[in-house]
């Protein structure tokens, strides 16, 4: 097999034409359709804790590296991810705004409301501000040391300041 250093692929042009597939949590497509990225052989979409995505985006807008990503060249223009899936669906995910943070954030701007959840219900300043994505913290809405899971139904992004009070309760 014959490994090619491409370093002229940037994260817009594989996220022209991203394709997610929201039910089976996939990321499918990318790279203006020449990128398959969850190939049959590939695991579904795992990063959708509100951590782990969260962390790929957070490195992303930083801009900190994210590590080599291995393509499989199948064809004349036409590749499958061999490494990386994870990676590209959580910031494929972010940029077409069905990420955690955004969806959290649409849905408080839409509601007149903060996108933390608990300054939203709270009497200060904050109850209106919208937060950004570096200052907000993934959070399980049900601690995992009490039982919570570690999944996109027991998430949610609070402000720094409410995760750090909040702990494990």
């Amino acid at each position: 097999m014959k490994t090619t250093l491409r370093t002229d692929i940037t994260v817009k042009d594989i996220c022209e034409g991203f394709i997610y597939y929201q039910l089976e949590g996939k990321g499918l497509f990318g790279l203006a359709g020449k990128l398959t990225i969850q190939p049959e052989y590939q695991r579904n979409y795992i990063y959708a804790d509100g951590k782990k995505d969260v962390a790929v985006i957070e490195s992303l807008l930083k801009g900190y590296p994210l590590g080599l990503i291995y393509f499989n060249k199948v064809s004349d223009e036409k590749y499958e991810v061999l490494d990386g899936q994870q990676r590209i669906t959580s910031f494929g995910r972010f940029v077409t705004n069905k990420s955690v943070f955004t969806v959290q954030t649409a849905d408080a701007e839409e509601k007149g409301i903060s996108n933390c959840p608990l300054c939203a219900i709270g009497h200060d300043a904050n109850k209106l501000r919208i937060w950004k994505l570096t200052e907000m913290d993934a959070d399980h809405v049900t601690a995992w040391s009490k039982g919570g899971a570690t999944d996109i139904k027991n998430c949610q992004l609070l402000c720094k300041t409410h995760n750090r009070a909040k702990g494990n309760k």
